[in-house]
């Protein structure tokens, strides 16, 4: 599976929306907290990826774009590896 971000152009406000990140990455489940209104992200295949809780959607994005720059890097932590 490629997990290289799909290009995805901000809702009409500007601001990018939990479905704005959901397209562009769809190896990741996406969800915002019940509870926290945070928002987290997970890998649904491969190496065991997720992201801190995040304020909002472009916090979101930002944290999947660095797992997948440790993961093209090698920089995982054992238990993270396929």
């Amino acid at each position: 599976m490629n997990n290289d971000p799909i290009p995805v152009y901000p809702s009409s406000s500007g601001e990018e929306t939990l479905e704005d990140v959901q397209r562009e990455f769809p190896g990741w489940r996406i969800w915002q907290g019940q509870y926290d209104g945070r928002y987290y992200g997970s890998r649904s295949e491969g190496a065991a990826l997720s992201t801190p809780a995040c304020e909002d959607p472009t916090h979101l994005r930002d944290e999947i774009l660095a797992a997948l720059s440790r993961l093209a890097e090698g920089r995982l932590e054992p238990w993270m590896r396929p």
